[in-house]
This record gives structure tokens, C-alpha cells and sequence, in this order.
């Protein structure tokens, strides 16, 4: 592993769910727009219905966002650039099963070709991994597995 790919991660990591949250900011100022852009109608309840709707669109797009912010949090509070010695939130690992950075739920990244996982503290993986360190064995659904590297 070269030196700085746990930043590189980290960076990446950062702009994956910054992508999100702005994602998620542009959905509610669309339903809100499109709520105060709904005109009333002879028809009855429609203006209400589509002013509701337009309301729980908001709503689900805001309570997203407050999800991917706190997954910022989370990766944020754990961004110990500082090499590990044993696994723990924060640390970038590499397996048997591949790379993985514990520090939130973000998903998949590549950096210079090499696929990394970023992994909330939470996760079964997780769990199984905290506490090991190189060359340690581990199990995973019925799986011998072994650390090969913690940074």
C-alpha cells in the first residue's frame, strides 16, 4: 500500500457523500419550489394534495440529508490520518477479502485503481475486524479470513 492512500481515501470518502448532501439540498429546494409554484385549482383539494406532496418530498429529501451529514460526522470524527497498529475506527485494513476503511457508511471508492470500502464502525465486518492487527485471523460467515495490513 503507498504512503497517503489512507488520505486519498479519506478525501474521496469526503467527496462522495458531500455529493450526497448536495444531492439531497437541490431535491428539497426543488419540492419547495414546486409547492410554491402550485397553483389553485377549480377542482377542488388538488392545489392542497399537490402542496402536500410536494411537502413530504421535502420532508424525505431533508431527513436524507440529515443521514448523509451524519455519515460526514462520522467519517470526520474518525479521520486519524495517523497509521494504526490494530484496527479501529479509522484505520484502512487490507484482508484477504479486499481493502476497507472503518470509519462510516459510504461505500465503494477507487483510488488508483484500487477498490476500497468505507465501512461504518457498525458493520458485521467491522466488528469482526476491531481489535486485530497484522496477521491476525478472523471469521466472517464460516469464512477463515486474515488481516494482511492495518494503517
Amino acid at each position: 500500500m503507498e504512503i497517503g492512500i489512507k488520505k486519498q481515501v479519506y478525501v474521496a470518502g469526503v467527496l462522495v457523500i458531500s455529493a450526497k448532501i448536495a444531492g439531497a439540498k437541490a431535491a428539497m429546494q426543488a419540492a419547495q419550489e414546486a409547492a410554491n409554484t402550485e397553483e389553485k385549482s377549480s377542482m377542488g383539494d388538488k392545489y392542497e394534495t399537490g402542496r402536500a406532496m410536494s411537502q413530504l418530498a421535502k420532508d424525505m429529501n431533508a431527513q436524507q440529508m440529515m443521514a448523509f451529514q451524519h455519515e460526514l460526522n462520522q467519517l470526520q470524527k474518525y479521520a486519524a490520518l495517523l497509521p494504526c497498529k490494530i484496527i479501529q475506527p479509522g484505520a484502512l485494513v487490507q484482508t484477504t477479502q479486499g481493502y476497507f476503511y472503518i470509519a462510516a457508511a459510504i461505500g465503494s471508492v477507487t483510488i488508483n485503481n484500487l477498490k476500497v470500502m468505507i465501512l461504518s464502525p457498525e458493520t458485521p465486518l467491522s466488528k469482526a475486524l476491531l481489535g486485530k492487527k497484522k496477521g491476525d485471523a478472523y471469521e466472517l460467515n464460516d469464512k477463515k479470513l486474515k488481516v494482511l495490513l492495518v494503517e
